[in-house]
């Protein structure tokens, strides 16, 4: 296996987050042996190790010390101009609505703002609109929705093609990232790039990556303070002023040749055999 063997080129290792280390009780025992196997033999046989936010790098320190002069801090890159090829979007979800993606995952709290959204769905027009593949048909969100009689206010799209995710976030209202763990946390900035409103939970990387920038509400698991902040936010939306300068701020740090830049640096370090 290639991940117990030094390689006789320089590598360089992108784990994204340690999520297994920093919420062991999210996972299974058997996840638990695979990751320590996995990032335990990868991070003392690569050279470099490359963190996506500053509180990512922090658990990777924390987590591993003896690696910890190997990690490099460079965010994702994100295409902030790929909008311009959503010409013929196959979904048309009539406004207004509010939207967050990745459902299927529970670190993304998607229930927290269903129940949320349960508790003023009857004083606003808006629909939720959820978007990403679930692994079950049948679970706990869409019996949520089934009991609560949401069907006509609350849609799963599904799996959706990326020229629809750009449509539906230059459309929404409001995106809502509820999320209990984030190593990045990519779209809350993509809808920001689009000069979207956004109400985040402050877990993690969260309001680090967002700029402070975004909107936010904690604690994130508190459905009744996650729905007064989607009513502030609705009732006073944010004025196209501070949506374009949160859209400046956040192409201007993650724009893709700006991180092509710093993995270069870094490249060109590594294989100049700089140290560490």
């Amino acid at each position: 296996n290639a991940n117990f063997k030094r390689f006789r080129i320089p590598t360089i290792i992108l784990p994204h987050d340690t999520q297994f280390r920093s919420f062991p009780e999210r996972f299974t025992l058997i996840e638990h042996i695979k990751g320590h196997l996995l990032y335990d033999n990868a991070f003392r046989l690569r050279d470099r190790i490359i963190a996506i936010s500053a509180y990512d790098a922090g658990e990777i320190r924390k987590y591993y010390p003896r690696r910890k002069e190997k990690v490099v801090m460079i965010h994702n890159p994100i295409d902030f101009f790929r909008e311009s090829d959503a010409s013929s979007p196959s979904l048309d979800i009539p406004k207004p609505f509010i939207m967050t993606v990745n459902i299927a995952y529970p670190q993304k709290n998607t229930m927290t703002l269903l129940k949320a959204f349960h508790a003023i769905a009857h004083r606003i027009p808006h629909r939720l609109v959820l978007v990403g593949r679930m692994y079950d048909e049948e679970n706990e969100l869409t019996r949520y929705v089934k009991e609560n009689q949401l069907k006509e206010k609350v849609l799963f799209t599904g799996r959706i093609e990326d020229s629809d995710l750009i449509q539906l976030l230059k459309n929404c209202a409001l995106y809502v990232n509820p999320s209990r763990y984030e190593g990045f946390g990519m779209t809350p900035i993509e809808a920001m790039g689009m000069k979207v409103p956004v109400l985040s939970s402050v877990e993690t990387a969260l309001r680090e990556t967002t700029k402070g920038l975004a909107r936010y509400y904690e604690p994130a698991d508190n459905p009744f303070i996650l729905s007064e902040g989607i009513m502030r936010l609705l009732e006073n939306p944010p004025d196209e002023e501070e949506l374009e300068r949160n859209k400046k701020a956040v192409v201007e740090a993650y724009h893709y040749k700006k991180i092509a830049e710093q993995y270069w640096k870094l490249f060109t370090s590594v294989i100049e055999g700089g140290a560490p």
